[in-house]
């Protein structure tokens, strides 16, 4: 029987589309008939995506290296930008234990963890020339194509030098990262936008409510449309017990 090929599938940036279309790919069963997926992600981040978009629910099979994967299952190798102090190794596995600290006899659940961070460690105890091909990889995606990789002889970097040429050759490609890169500072943008409106709305509610309890006989709108920083100053003197014409001469009144 013919081998089906695995297909890696890296997660990109965890707050682009990477994950919704990721997960709506690999929620369809007939996806492993056709191939082996291997996601380089994070089950956590997987998980967040799948719950914020209601779709249906992946299960991913956990796994340290592509030669483990199960052909018929959706596999995920994954990656956090953290180290377990307590486990200082690249790639880190767990299992379940009982009360006595014994694993179940026929465990079927291991979970393997890639510390990206920990390549730094590796790279000054061996220097990059001595990496090995996963090594490289896990260099690659923490830094990215840095001057030093690109210069060494390697099967990864070769491949990953091939893949830039033929993406900078790519019109559309170049035009869709461009596209992708100003929604992302969109996004960005939007995402501050709301964050300092809801601040404002926040402080303003916090405001007017002190400010009533204080002065219960003054017209309300005298607190209307101001900036965050006027209502920083005047929930601060209404807390100080200042009087009104002090919080007046913050409005400007």
């Amino acid at each position: 029987m013919e081998c089906k090929i695995k297909v890696g599938i890296t997660q990109g940036d965890i707050n682009g589309v990477g994950y919704e279309v990721i997960l709506k790919t690999l929620s369809d069963p007939h996806i492993v008939e056709l191939c082996t997926p291997v996601v380089y992600g994070s089950a956590k981040v997987a998980a967040y995506h799948r719950k914020a978009l209601d779709i249906p629910a992946v299960n991913f099979n956990i796994i340290s290296d592509a030669s483990a994967a199960d052909e018929n299952k959706v596999n995920l190798i994954t990656f956090i930008n953290d180290i377990d102090k307590d486990n200082l190794v690249l790639i880190d596995s767990y299992v379940p234990r009982n009360e006595y600290g014994n694993v179940r006899k026929f465990n079927l659940a291991t979970s393997y963890f890639v510390q990206l961070p920990f390549i730094k460690v590796i790279e000054k105890e061996k220097r990059l020339e001595n990496f090995s091909r996963l090594e490289i990889l896990i260099y690659i995606l923490y830094h990215g194509l840095t001057h030093d990789i690109i210069s060494l002889d390697n099967e990864v970097v070769t491949i990953m030098k091939d893949k830039m040429e033929q993406f900078n050759e790519d019109e559309e490609l170049v035009l869709a990262a461009e596209k992708r890169q100003l929604v992302k500072i969109q996004h960005y943008h939007e995402g501050q936008r709301m964050h300092e409106e809801g601040k404002l709305a926040s402080k303003k509610e916090d405001t007017l409510m002190l400010f009533k309890s204080k002065f219960p006989q003054e017209d309300n709108e005298l607190l209307e449309n101001l900036t965050l920083q006027q209502y920083d100053h005047i929930f601060k003197a209404l807390i100080e017990n200042k009087d009104l014409k002090t919080i007046k001469k913050i409005i400007g009144k």
